[in-house]
């Protein structure tokens, strides 16, 4: 790809000058072609939002959890699974709301299409932001690497626009990215147009540092990297990915 580290570094550079993306979500490969990398990060601009944290149940799931549960006032899209996984199958899933856990459920049936997963999700109910739902998932085997699903609400009408993109291949050491705003604003506006290509350099502390610099130093909450080893195998038992969490309010 022509210029795609100079590309990349500009698309990360514009989204560190945003102070408020909001929620976001980057699907790639580390530079060692070796991992698949998923990263997520949340974002608050009061209290509330701000009173979560990261934190890994058992094996395979990654919840947004209260730091302190008596700060609550309200919990409505704030705490969710943000990873889930069904490594059998070699499907790893990341997303900024409850449909993280829809979407790996059709998985454990056996059902292999995300937008079918996603069939019973809208954008979220919190007029007048209309938060976008934004999901991701990883494929260790299969005919994609990577599919990066974005749910929003119509600029005409109360409808969803649901857009699917699904990646072949993506270049070692990058991926790409959607975050839920634009930027900060009253209402907040939602996110427009492709996935964008970011960089993604060095071992997972590396890349969980690099993008929590990156990220607006007030309103930055949490940040979780998953690294996922590539398998075209049968799974042996001890076949696990790696997460690395940093939370500013622990």
């Amino acid at each position: 790809m022509q210029n795609s580290k100079t590309f990349a570094d500009d698309n990360l550079r514009r989204l560190s000058e945003n102070p408020y993306p909001g929620s976001g979500v980057v699907l790639g490969t580390d530079d060692s072609g070796q991992n698949l990398i998923q990263i997520h990060w949340i974002m608050g601009r009061d209290e509330n939002s701000r009173n979560r944290l990261i934190s890994r149940s058992g094996a395979e799931e990654v919840l947004i959890k209260a730091v302190d549960d008596s700060k609550v006032t309200n919990p409505y899209n704030l705490f969710y699974a943000a990873m889930g996984e069904v490594s059998r199958n070699g499907r790893y899933v990341v997303s900024n709301g409850t449909q993280t856990n829809s979407v790996r459920d059709s998985f454990f049936a056996q059902e292999f299409d995300l937008l079918n997963a996603l069939r019973s999700h809208r954008y979220e109910n919190d007029e007048p932001d209309n938060t976008p739902r934004i999901t991701g998932v990883s494929y260790t085997r299969g005919a994609f690497i990577a599919e990066l699903s974005i749910i929003r609400k119509s600029s005409f009408d109360d409808s969803c626009r649901r857009f699917l993109y699904r990646y072949e291949t993506i270049p070692q050491g990058f991926g790409y990215f959607v975050s839920t705003y634009l930027g900060h604003s009253e209402p907040l506006l939602s996110w427009e147009g492709d996935p964008e290509l970011v960089p993604i350099e060095g071992d997972i502390a590396d890349i969980a540092n690099s993008y929590w610099t990156m990220l607006d130093e007030k309103n930055r909450v949490s940040l979780v990297v998953k690294r996922i080893p590539v398998s075209t195998r049968p799974v042996p038992q001890d076949y696990q990915s790696e997460i690395f969490v940093i939370n500013k309010y622990e």
